[in-house]
């Protein structure tokens, strides 16, 4: 199911301290979004998850990828800092259901690319982005 960048990012303020009070909808055009979400903060499967994208962060950054961690009470980029913050200050009317594990991937478009119940491989997650049409003119254009 693909729901249009409104019903994502136009609900969803984030306004933790390194990231300056941005929220998710400015990441559009700019960046993908791979989204975790999970129940708790100590989630085996969002670790495992987390674990297998710093496996190759250079891949991340070429692709622009962006990788939040959000739970019922809590949010971080785990990527970039391995800090918790209070959930309330990504507001959201947006109703997740954050009692279970998922992993969405935001085009640049914000678009859902991807919405999976279990670990996405590296490799699995970069060949999808690198089929998509606006991946491949800047691959065309990296040259």
């Amino acid at each position: 199911m693909k729901l249009p960048v409104m019903m994502i990012f136009g609900f969803w303020t984030f306004s933790v301290g390194m990231i300056n009070s941005q929220d998710l909808y400015s990441h559009q055009w700019k960046d993908r979004l791979l989204l975790i979400f999970d129940s708790d903060q100590g989630s085996i499967r969002a670790q495992s998850q987390i674990e297998e994208l710093l496996s190759d962060q250079e891949g991340l950054a070429e692709r622009k990828i962006v990788v939040y961690q959000i739970t019922p009470d809590f949010c971080r980029l785990p990527l970039e800092d391995e800090k918790w913050y209070p959930r309330d200050k990504l507001k959201s009317e947006t109703k997740w259901n954050l009692s279970k594990f998922e992993i969405i991937l935001m085009g640049l478009d914000g678009n859902i690319k991807l919405q999976r119940q279990e670990i996405v491989s590296l490799d699995e997650l970069f060949g999808i982005i690198d089929s998509m049409p606006m991946r491949m003119h800047e691959m065309k254009k990296a040259e």
